[in-house]
């Protein structure tokens, strides 16, 4: 039962945040709102908090840039899998205009299948960088902190 969640879990968190990052918020009015998103393979190298191991994980990442007026959504996420890891990472946040990048922070998940009491989170900053404000061109997170452990403080 694990190995088959774990086997799905990345390309349903990919799944769920793809269509997160499309679906236009709540309160907008579809004519009034320019949504733009791109996909990316993705690399990322992480040091475990819980055993020191480094590891690579690859996988697709998402951005959107959602216009609505002059606000702006930003949304990146990233699902990746390598090792025993599979790796999930998502951040939001709203702006007052547009900008040749945005940075926001980020949570991201790595959980191990064959050791879940090595499974561990980090926080990190993830800077989304954009053509005309409203594009993005891609996305580079930053880990700031990482945590051995799932037990979220937000």
């Amino acid at each position: 039962m694990m190995k088959a969640l774990a086997r799905f879990a990345v390309p349903i968190a990919a799944a769920i945040g793809l269509a997160m990052a499309i679906a236009p918020s709540a309160g907008a009015s579809p004519s009034a709102v320019s949504s733009h998103t791109v996909a990316i393979r993705t690399s990322f190298t992480n040091v475990s908090p819980c055993n020191g191991r480094t590891f690579t994980t690859n996988g697709i990442g998402i951005a959107t840039i959602e216009v609505n007026g002059s606000e702006v959504r930003v949304t990146a996420d990233d699902g990746e899998s390598g090792g025993p890891y599979i790796f999930s990472e998502f951040a939001e946040d709203y702006f007052d205009g547009l900008s040749s990048s945005y940075t926001f922070p980020a949570t991201i998940l790595l959980f191990n299948g064959s050791v879940p009491s090595q499974s561990f989170y980090e926080s990190a900053s993830v800077t989304v960088s954009t053509r005309d404000g409203d594009v993005p061109t891609g996305f580079h997170s930053v880990v700031l902190s990482a945590n051995c452990g799932l037990e979220l403080n937000f």
